[in-house]
């Protein structure tokens, strides 16, 4: 059934291949700031898409872990806290929502 939908679907568009080939992708992180831009690029996905205007008001981000006093038993902060001056969550918010990168940072 996917198959064919597929086949009309490009046949339709003039594509060609899977339905959402090149929409996706992936990229090794292999430095510190790689960590910290992947982690803010995830934040900042809900709002990137309009889904709502500020990053801590998306239901499912793990945002607010990270800038609130709200703890979340699936989501460790550390690592990513790990390199931001104290306080880290002030920091990372600031990093996240105004691209602040503290020049004492990494």
């Amino acid at each position: 059934m996917h198959n064919s939908f597929a086949r009309a679907f490009n046949k339709r568009h003039r594509l060609s291949g899977h339905l959402f080939q090149g929409r996706y992708w992936d990229s090794l992180i292999e430095s510190r700031e790689d960590f910290i831009y992947v982690s803010r690029y995830i934040h900042l996905n809900p709002v990137e898409a309009r889904m709502v205007q500020h990053p801590a008001a998306f239901e499912w981000s793990s945002y607010a872990a990270f800038v609130s006093t709200k703890t979340n038993p699936h989501i460790t902060t550390i690592r990513t806290f790990s390199y931001f001056p104290a306080p880290p969550a002030a920091h990372y918010q600031a990093f996240v929502e105004t691209d602040a990168v503290p020049t004492d940072m990494i």
